[in-house]
């Protein structure tokens, strides 16, 4: 396996994560305020936008020549970033903290 091919089924499998915690922080909005569901819901469209979108640049990987691979990658990276401190702030705001950490 290359390590394009890896750090795409990489990806792919942080997809599925993400799409699974986002579906279970949208149904925690409706034990929430009316203000706080507006507020989180757009950032949850922000966050399912941006998640549809690293997902088109996974045929860039593909199509890519290996000198422009890592500019691809680093700018993939980037934007996973986005996505995670996203959707940290949209847990956060959502779940109280003793049901973060799982107590």
């Amino acid at each position: 396996m290359t390590d394009r091919h890896q750090y795409v089924e990489k990806l792919k499998s942080k997809l599925t994560e993400w799409d699974k915690e986002i579906d279970t922080l949208e149904s925690r909005l409706r034990d929430t305020s009316s203000e706080l569901q507006t507020r989180s819901r757009d950032a949850i469209a922000d966050l399912r936008e941006t998640r549809r979108q690293l997902e088109q640049r996974f045929g860039e990987v593909a199509s890519t020549t290996d000198e422009a691979w890592q500019r691809v990658r680093l700018n993939l990276d980037n934007a996973w970033e986005n996505v995670k401190s996203g959707l940290a702030a949209a847990r956060d705001e959502l779940v109280p903290p003793t049901k973060k950490d799982g107590q």
